[in-house]
């Protein structure tokens, strides 16, 4: 009876507040407060030892698919090539490292960047290159990561993927999907992609958002099943199914009283 009432009354919600969104003065007041994070990580890089053997510039950059509440930053470097000379676990090694330092700048925030209500905020991945190559490695909480059995990769150029120790783990050649991209991209889902998903994909990517929803800050009261079947229920109309998954979980789980904000 509670979930039934949870879900009509966040169906009604949501369709209200679809249409009002976040104001621009929100945005511009999050977007500011995020790059001066975002910055501040940078400096951190800069002046590490470690890095500046190797690492000789290092900018950020807004990600194509942020939109008014889903804002994401990478942040990418240049390399000397002699850094191609060095093998793969210690490339792997420097640059999980230049995450490690940007979790540490951000540690009253449990290494994630903080922003306000309605936003979802995040660095989907580091990405430094040499005149040759490029070496990405997604930005996630080492905790969460352990939590699940995972690790981090190293992703060498558009095709190599690589554990700690230097082991070849996926050859992109062979079709291997890189998970890791697959959780980063779950945010700029929306209604119609959710409408063409299958029940596990559904609650995979429902997961994925709650995962980093908590990470964020935010307090989860359900699990991953009550968001799925709110989220039926919310999608299948023109006037829904342009809104953002992530958007659309935040605002059924505070309509529902289910989600609380930071």
């Amino acid at each position: 009876m509670r979930n039934l009432f949870y879900f009509i009354l966040t169906f009604i919600s949501l369709i209200l507040l679809t249409s009002c969104g976040v104001t621009g003065e929100e945005k511009k007041e999050t977007e500011a407060s995020l790059e001066k994070q975002v910055q501040k990580s940078i400096e951190s890089l800069k002046s590490d030892e470690v890095l500046t053997k190797y690492l000789t510039n290092v900018k950020y950059e807004k990600d194509v698919d942020s939109d008014d509440t889903n804002l994401h930053y990478n942040i990418l470097g240049t390399l000397n090539d002699s850094f191609e000379e060095l093998k793969e676990a210690e490339q792997f090694a420097f640059i999980s490292h230049s995450i490690d330092k940007i979790h540490e700048v951000n540690k009253e925030n449990n290494g994630d960047l903080s922003c306000g209500r309605l936003f979802l905020c995040d660095i989907w991945y580091v990405e430094f290159s040499t005149s040759k190559e490029k070496y990405r490695m997604f930005y996630e909480d080492p905790n969460i990561n352990n939590m699940n059995g995972e690790e981090r990769t190293l992703v060498v150029g558009d095709r190599f993927e690589f554990n700690s120790k230097g082991i070849l783990v996926i050859d992109r050649k062979d079709n291997s999907i890189n998970s890791s991209t697959t959780k980063a991209n779950s945010s700029t889902k929306d209604g119609n992609d959710w409408l063409e998903m299958g029940d596990s994909q559904k609650y995979s990517t429902v997961t994925t958002i709650l995962t980093s929803l908590k990470s964020n800050g935010y307090t989860v009261l359900e699990n991953a099943d009550w968001f799925v079947d709110a989220l039926n229920a919310f999608y299948g109309v023109d006037a829904t199914n342009g809104t953002k998954i992530t958007e659309a979980i935040i605002l059924a789980g505070l309509a529902g009283k289910v989600i609380t904000k930071p």
